[in-house]
C-alpha cells in the first residue's frame, strides 16, 4: 500500500532523521524494534504515536523556545 509506505517513511524521518532528538532519551534499538514488530503485525500504534508526539514535544520545548505554540 502506497499510503502505508509514505507513512512509514515519515515516521522514520521523524524519529531517526537529522533533527531527531528522541534517541537522546529512548534507545534507538528499542524504537527500531517497536517499528519492526509493528510492521510484522504487533499493534504498537499507541507506542509509536507516543514516540512521535514526544519527538514533537522535544523539538518544541527543548530545542526551541516554545515560540511555535499559538496562544489563544
Amino acid at each position: 500500500n502506497h499510503q502505508h509506505a509514505v507513512l512509514q517513511h515519515y515516521i522514520r524521518q521523524l524519529l531517526f532523521g537529522p533533527r531527531s532528538m528522541i534517541t537522546e532519551y529512548i534507545n534507538a534499538d528499542f524504537i527500531e524494534k517497536t517499528l519492526k514488530d509493528h510492521n510484522e503485525g504487533a499493534d504498537n500504534r499507541l507506542l509509536i504515536w507516543g514516540m512521535m508526539f514526544f519527538e514533537g514535544w522535544l523539538r518544541t520545548f527543548i530545542a526551541g523556545n516554545g515560540s511555535q505554540i499559538r496562544h489563544f
